[in-house]
């Protein structure tokens, strides 16, 4: 059943009873004559009992404002960050991946290491009659996409882990 927005807000604010005298009593002349107002309102009822009983009210302590407008000029204290030196370690660790994997590209080390991965050899004959084509996997290809791969998680890693706690140490300062 379909209900209007104000009749909803209506029956919603009868049942917390914040409705004045005369808008309940004229939302119970309309509930005597509406069957699937009837409906709803028992609906929104039911919810109402259920989700005061179910769920527990949980209260703040005492001090809570307190402690909050205490904490709100706070700053994060550098322990919680990361180590600058560990980030410094997994930087070097990805960009001598990349270069380590660049030099050999440059080599050539890569250049005749090619592989065919035929899917036929591998499907179960009687589920599938086609053949499925073959497919040819070119190690330069494979070694430069993850050279890239290498130097996007280094970018990421000297962003947020050197370059945005220097930044924002110089800002505070």
């Amino acid at each position: 059943m379909k209900t209007s927005s104000a009749i909803h807000h209506k029956l919603l604010e009868y049942i917390d009873g914040s409705l004045t005298a005369a808008e309940a009593l004229a939302l119970e002349q309309q509930l005597k004559t509406d069957l699937a107002l009837r409906a709803r309102l028992k609906e929104l009822q039911a919810s109402h009992t259920t989700l005061r009983t179910a769920l527990p009210r949980e209260q703040p302590s005492r001090d809570f404002t307190l402690k909050v407008m205490e904490n709100l000029n706070y700053a994060p204290s550098q322990e919680a960050a990361q180590p600058i030196r560990k980030s410094i370690l997994l930087l070097a660790g990805a960009l001598i991946a990349a270069v380590g994997t660049a030099i050999l590209m440059a080599s050539g080390f890569f250049d005749s290491v090619t592989t065919t991965l035929d899917l036929n050899a591998m499907k179960p004959a009687d589920l599938v009659k086609d053949t499925v084509p073959t497919l040819n996997i070119n190690a330069r290809i494979l070694v430069n996409a993850v050279i890239i791969g290498n130097i996007v998680i280094a970018f990421i890693v000297l962003d947020r882990t050197v370059l945005k706690p220097f930044f924002q140490k110089r800002l505070s300062s």
